[in-house]
This record gives structure tokens, C-alpha cells and sequence, in this order.
């Protein structure tokens, strides 16, 4: 199969950037160093990832069911990117449309600038980047 180069049209909509780091900090204790690295141009949210509803065996006057969290997501984000912190990695994405990589590099480079003078982090060692495009419409066989 021959893989294209370019596609026309150009419909990517979003590009993620994964670096994945080692430290030997809890990662609670990464994340607020992180956080207090980071310029004021970043708000931060704790955003739920939902919660799961399991039965249990009580009296017929008690709750039947028990609702346990499934953790949280650290978000940071700015008018451009949205950046999640998890155990070990750090995802960047823009925050509504793809931005370029000439607008999206720089957000990138700034955040793991300002990161670094944490302290936080001991070696960088991989980065992934995924494009995500939308081709409605498109017999995507067809171009190869």
C-alpha cells in the first residue's frame, strides 16, 4: 500500500503531543510543583472522569448502592492548548481548532521550559505526536 504524502484538502483538527518523562516524585507532588512553574497565562481544573455505581447488601433502610469516583484529570489550559498531567507524561492538544505547528510548537517549548526549572522531571524519554484530521465524505481507500 502506498502511503500519500500530503492529503488535499488539509483537514486536520487537532494535533496531541505526548512527552513521557522520569522522576522520582510522587506524581501529587509533581503536579504542584507544575502548577506553581507555570505562568499565569494557564488555568488549572480537576476535572472528574466520572463515577461508577456498584451495588452492595444492607438493610432494606440503607443505600443499596455505593458511587465511588474513578479519579480525576489535572487539566492545565490557555486560550491556544490544554495540557493533562498524568504519572509520568505530559499530553498537550489544542484547546478548540488545530492552531498550526508554527502557533503550537512554541505553547509546547514554553510549557516544558517553564516546567523544567521545577526540577520535577529527570530525563525526558519519549515523545509522541498524533495528528487527529476528518475527511467527511472521503473514500480515504482511494488515495492510496
Amino acid at each position: 500500500m502506498k502511503i500519500p504524502k500530503k492529503i488535499s484538502p488539509d483537514r486536520i483538527k487537532d494535533a496531541i503531543v505526548e512527552v513521557r518523562y522520569d522522576t522520582q516524585l510522587p506524581y501529587e507532588v509533581a503536579i504542584g510543583m507544575f502548577y506553581q512553574s507555570l505562568d499565569d497565562t494557564y488555568t488549572y481544573t480537576n476535572r472528574p472522569l466520572g463515577q461508577q455505581k456498584f451495588p452492595i447488601s444492607l438493610p432494606a433502610n440503607l443505600p443499596q448502592e455505593i458511587t465511588l469516583s474513578l479519579g480525576t484529570q489535572n487539566i492545565f489550559y490557555n486560550d491556544k492548548i490544554k495540557i493533562q498531567l498524568k504519572s509520568n507524561s505530559i499530553i498537550f492538544s489544542c484547546l478548540k481548532d488545530y492552531i498550526s505547528w508554527s502557533d503550537y510548537r512554541p505553547e509546547i517549548e514554553k510549557v516544558l521550559i517553564q516546567i523544567s526549572k521545577a526540577k520535577v522531571i529527570e530525563k525526558y524519554n519519549r515523545i509522541g505526536v498524533r495528528y487527529i484530521s476528518e475527511y467527511p465524505e472521503t473514500d480515504l481507500k482511494r488515495l492510496c
